[in-house]
């Protein structure tokens, strides 16, 4: 290097100064990625969530899209979401209690908070909590536009809030109510749960030449309606076919029903529905 041996350590020096630069520069931008993203994979739960540790009668499987979930037991309807309205979308209905028909006193309680609702009259669209949660659960609001059809680059994505796929944190929740309507004394019960996987059924096979033989000009032995001698059902497509009258002509055809979505505990230990929660608190 010409210039002697102080010009080689300035050189060396400006070298290592740079370097010292860029290594903050990497470390900022390592700890803006780490504070601006959750250690969690993000991604919701697109299929459900099984909850174990609550009250009998709430738990087990919640089916859902990540921003709200459900299930059915009987003729009762259950419901479980996130109370929260969007302050930048005021014309937006909200979601859980914001969304439910809920009454002011359990909206107050559920308030940024995921909770579980249901009715016992399909007929009523009155909601009534009967569980919140107090700690443990994911508050996670990101855009969702996908589950509303809305492209990538739309220019104001709606945000939900929903349950990420990796999240399984220890649990706290309030049981508030049963469907008994007796209003028994609040208790809190430690909680588990976690997404779950799909369980493959026996209809995703169904396709558009599943079903369209069991339909002729002169015939319909779709289902409901029963097979013949000349068309006879297979159990395939009597489990999996049914008539549909799609517009403008409303001409029936015979086409894929619907496929029930439900969690895949088969590869899990024993899945217990009815296990006695642990109280925490009375």
């Amino acid at each position: 290097v010409q210039g002697g041996p102080n010009a080689s350590r300035l050189l060396c020096r400006a070298i290592e100064s740079l370097g010292a630069m860029i290594r903050a520069a990497a470390s900022l931008l390592t700890f803006a990625t780490a504070v601006a993203s959750p250690a969690f994979n993000t991604s919701r739960c697109k299929v459900g969530l099984s909850f174990s540790g609550l009250s009998p009668e709430l738990t087990g499987d919640y089916i859902g899209n990540g921003n709200s979930f459900y299930r059915f037991a009987g003729h009762v309807e259950f419901d479980l979401g996130f109370t929260w309205k969007s302050p930048d979308r005021p014309q937006q209905a909200g979601w859980g209690c914001e969304f439910w028909d809920c009454s002011p006193e359990d909206k107050a309680v559920v308030a940024g908070k995921w909770a579980i609702a249901s009715r016992t009259d399909f007929a009523s669209v009155q909601m009534h909590v009967l569980a919140v949660c107090d700690e443990g659960c994911p508050d996670f609001k990101p855009s969702c536009g996908d589950i509303f059809n809305q492209p990538p680059d739309a220019p104001d994505l709606i945000s939900c809030p929903i349950w990420p796929r990796a999240w399984q944190q220890p649990m706290k929740w309030r049981i508030l109510n049963d469907t008994s309507g007796k209003s028994p004394k609040p208790v809190v019960v430690a909680t588990t749960g976690k997404c779950c996987k799909r369980k493959p059924m026996e209809c995703d096979a169904c396709s558009s030449s599943s079903c369209g033989n069991l339909i002729g000009l002169f015939y319909n032995n779709c289902p409901p309606n029963a097979g013949s001698f000349m068309h006879p059902q297979s159990k395939f497509q009597k489990d999996c076919c049914v008539v549909d009258r799609p517009p403008p002509l409303e001409l029936p055809v015979c086409t894929c029903g619907s496929t029930e979505t439900q969690c895949d505990h088969d590869q899990e230990p024993e899945h217990e529905q009815g296990e006695e929660p642990q109280v925490l608190v009375l």
